[in-house]
């Protein structure tokens, strides 16, 4: 069983963690398969990367299945979302509820902040060119924002 779990990410990115002899399984959502089914993940996982960049509207999918990822962080293990043009939903389905969460469309690019600490620093600014679609995650939690003064790029309410 595999350690590490892609979630509706590419066949093209599972061979690449295998050529560098990660312990990695592919899986999809139901939402990518079409298939009406548990989302399980390996017995011994202890990361779980998800894409969540879908636009399928099947909102019951996986409404049981956020407890199996919930063990997962229970004990010790990482789930890390990539929130891509997707609903709620596809979210808490599979990793469970977050309390104040709400989706709202960011379309200010300037409130797309940069992180400074590692190892942030290096995947944003590999990644930040490809960012296509961003979302307000908490949006009613912040009315005012003042800058960080960690230097780690997170906002927090005033």
């Amino acid at each position: 069983m595999a350690k590490i779990m892609l979630l509706d990410f590419e066949e093209s990115d599972y061979r690449r963690l295998l050529d560098k002899k990660f312990d990695v399984e592919l899986r999809e959502t139901n939402w990518r398969s079409g298939r009406v089914e548990s989302l399980l993940p390996p017995q011994d996982c202890r990361v779980v990367l998800y894409q969540a960049n879908l636009n399928n509207y099947g909102t019951g999918l996986h409404a049981g299945d956020a407890a199996h990822f919930e063990k997962i962080v229970a004990d010790g293990g990482t789930v890390v979302c990539f929130v891509g043009n997707c609903q709620e939903y596809h979210l808490t389905n599979v990793i469970g509820e977050i309390p104040h969460l709400k989706f709202e469309e960011n379309k200010l690019p300037d409130k797309i902040y940069d992180i400074k600490d590692p190892p942030y620093d290096a995947i944003f600014n590999q990644f930040r060119p490809f960012i296509s679609h961003a979302y307000e995650l908490f949006p009613s939690r912040i009315t005012s924002v003042r800058p960080s003064t960690s230097g780690n790029g997170i906002r927090r309410p005033s």
